[in-house]
């Protein structure tokens, strides 16, 4: 009986480290899951700003050239794109702006 008993509770002590494992998991990738959701969002409208502001000043910004923009990851480069976007005399100002980054 002993064995058995030792086997049902190391069963349960597996069964116990596995769900606490499987939480852990969960939970992290929750959490990365948010992360990136809430940097998406940032870009997102970070990447509006610049369009924004772009058809403000100078009338909406070519289909070529605010898809260029939608493609952008960096934080740091939207940001300075968009006070390219605001400073700039001209958007083929800003249109070299843009290709100086590549």
């Amino acid at each position: 009986m002993t064995n058995l008993a030792e086997k049902q509770t190391q069963h349960r002590t597996e069964k116990a480290l596995h769900q606490a494992l499987l939480q852990q998991g969960l939970q992290q990738g929750f959490q990365k899951g948010h992360r990136q959701g809430v940097r998406d969002g940032e870009l997102k409208a970070q990447r509006a700003a610049v369009l924004q502001a772009l058809e403000a000043r100078f009338g909406a910004p070519s289909t070529e050239m605010a898809q260029e923009v939608r493609t952008i990851e960096e934080s740091k480069l939207l940001d300075a794109l968009h006070v390219k976007a605001v400073t700039a005399i001209s958007i083929d100002e800003f249109q070299r702006a843009l290709e100086d980054r590549r």
